[in-house]
């Protein structure tokens, strides 16, 4: 895959990061920017500097990671974690002030990237993205659409943020926060192709942000907009249950899905196809 979305607009921001940093001295607190291997199997870059660090990983006071910023739409980047440290909410949300974006703030840091590998080791993060979108983990994931209009609001936002982080005194301290419950592991199950909103969810279900062209769920009628609150007959009030509901069917199944649409609930029938 050509990667211009995941991850090249998280490295180049990374490095746009260091370069103007690097310009302008530093800050009180020193800076480390990585790019880092093997998150695709396994976040084994991030896993393997936790253990050897540049600098010692209880001098580190935030970690933000840089995965998928070159999509943004609407004005919207997600931020999660913001309840992962003391004050970080609070940074945050005074960071953007500058920026025209729409902050969809999570307080969990909980996702299958790099920063998890901080955060297990009791520290602070931040995880910056722009949303899902159809073209992710496929060849037409390409430069040209990328926003790099969007990328350069998102950057300057995070420079503004790792200048509060830098500078402040007392700096954000570890909080722990409660993991969801494992629902197992048994690969990702058939192909349905939903696009989730990562935003702040309003209720429980899993609200779409899109749907893929040509998916069962596009055949089956579902919009973006929806929020899947039963999927086979499995009640759905976040994304990993709507994991767990896919991992327990099979392709070529027919499930019934409930959605709710304008407020009304809504049912769809749709026959889950092999993974792509």
């Amino acid at each position: 895959h050509h990667g211009a979305d995941d991850n090249a607009s998280g490295t180049t921001g990374v490095m746009a990061l260091a370069r103007a940093f690097a310009a302008r001295g530093g800050l009180p607190r020193t800076l480390v920017f990585v790019g880092f291997a093997g998150e695709e199997m396994g976040i084994l870059g991030s896993s393997h500097y936790v253990k050897s660090p540049v600098v010692p990983l209880e001098k580190t006071v935030l970690m933000v990671n840089f995965d998928m910023i070159g999509r943004l739409r609407d004005d919207k980047l997600y931020v999660f974690g913001v309840d992962s440290g003391t004050g970080l909410r609070e940074i945050v949300t005074e960071a953007a002030k500058g920026p025209a974006l729409k902050l969809q703030l999570r307080g969990d840091p909980f996702s299958p990237s790099d920063h998890t590998s901080f955060y297990v080791r009791e520290r602070p993060v931040l995880f910056l993205f722009t949303g899902a979108h159809t073209d992710y983990h496929k060849p037409s994931d390409t430069w040209d659409k990328i926003n790099a209009q969007g990328m350069e609001t998102v950057v300057t936002f995070a420079a503004r943020l790792v200048e509060r982080v830098g500078s402040a005194s007392p700096p954000p301290a570890y909080v722990k926060l409660a993991a969801p419950p494992s629902r197992g592991s048994a690969g990702y199950g058939p192909f349905f192709g939903v696009v989730p909103d990562f935003g702040e969810p309003e209720r429980p279900g899993v609200k779409l942000g899109g749907v893929r062209p040509g998916s069962p769920a596009e055949k089956a009628g579902v919009k973006a907009g929806d929020i899947i609150i039963r999927f086979a007959g499995i009640e759905v009030k976040t994304l990993d249950d709507l994991t767990f509901a896919l991992r327990s069917r099979r392709a070529g199944d027919n499930v019934e899905v409930i959605l709710l649409r304008d407020g009304k609930e809504v049912s769809a029938q749709a026959t889950l196809e092999p993974r792509r």
